[in-house]
């Protein structure tokens, strides 16, 4: 079967201490549109599995959550790289933003956010046999969730009282609650207040990787997917008007698109 990792190996120990990686990938059995996870407990195989490099494996385990399993029997080689989805790469290991309100719609279903709030409790590292990890709460709008900084991620150090932006969680539901887990992609960024934005747009420029639009005087550098909200049809059409949030000269969240 092939099998396209999505991101860099995230290395573990079992109980035992024997190490072992487990990654994100995407593979032929579902036409490379599902994200689905692999464990790789063969050691000759950690420095073959690479981010977007592309492998044939063979004689590996299917778990029943639909994991993958890779063991010293397993055969695994290279080869050539498969049409894919780039979208579902990056939304998968670059989420973009969303408010803790919207986290909580979540219903069981696997996914990736970025949030950000003001952090409100850390606790210290908390280590067993099994894990290292630690416990971070954040708010905002009054609205609190906890976040697990796991294994090397414990190394993060938000301040409380401080506004900060977590990069690349995963979405945990377990018994009705909802949590986020720190992945390999992880990342933190204390940051100032947001500015808000509104207006209508009164030029725009589409350029690859550097799409940017004008408000009033106002100059911001957009996003693909935030430009393509604003201007479906690839095109400027002069009755756009937007709200959201900006740092600095980047508009960093996109909550609504109207026409004037």
């Amino acid at each position: 079967m092939k099998i396209v990792p999505v991101e860099v190996l995230d290395m573990r120990r079992y109980t035992d201490g024997k190490a072992y990686g487990i990654t994100s990938i995407l593979t032929a059995t579902t036409q490379f549109r599902k994200i689905q996870q692999l464990i790789i407990q063969a050691e000759k195989y950690f420095n073959l599995c690479q981010a977007m490099k592309p492998l044939m494996i063979n004689k590996y385990q299917i778990l029943e959550d639909g994991t993958i399993k890779l063991t010293d029997n397993s055969l695994v080689m290279n080869t050539g790289m498969p049409t894919i989805d780039k979208t579902l790469v990056e939304t998968w290991t670059k989420p973009k933003l969303v408010s803790l309100a919207e986290v909580l719609k979540n219903e069981g279903h696997p996914s990736r956010v970025t949030v950000k709030g003001i952090v409100t409790k850390v606790s210290s590292i908390l280590q067993t046999e099994k894990s290292t990890r630690k416990i971070i709460t954040i708010e905002e709008d009054n609205i609190t969730i906890e976040i697990k900084l796991w294994g090397e991620k414990v190394t993060l150090v938000p301040t409380v009282g401080e506004t900060t932006m977590f990069k690349c969680m995963a979405v945990d539901f377990y018994k009705e609650k909802i949590s986020l887990n720190s992945t390999v992609n992880t990342t933190i960024e204390t940051m100032q207040d947001n500015e808000s934005v509104q207006g209508k747009v009164d030029a725009a420029s589409f350029e690859a990787d550097h799409n940017s639009i004008l408000i009033k005087d106002l100059f911001l550098i957009v996003d693909d997917r935030d430009m393509d909200r604003i201007f479906p049809s690839g095109e400027f059409t002069d009755n756009r008007v937007i709200k959201g949030e900006r740092k600095g000269n980047k508009l960093v969240s996109l909550t609504t698109v109207t026409e004037e």
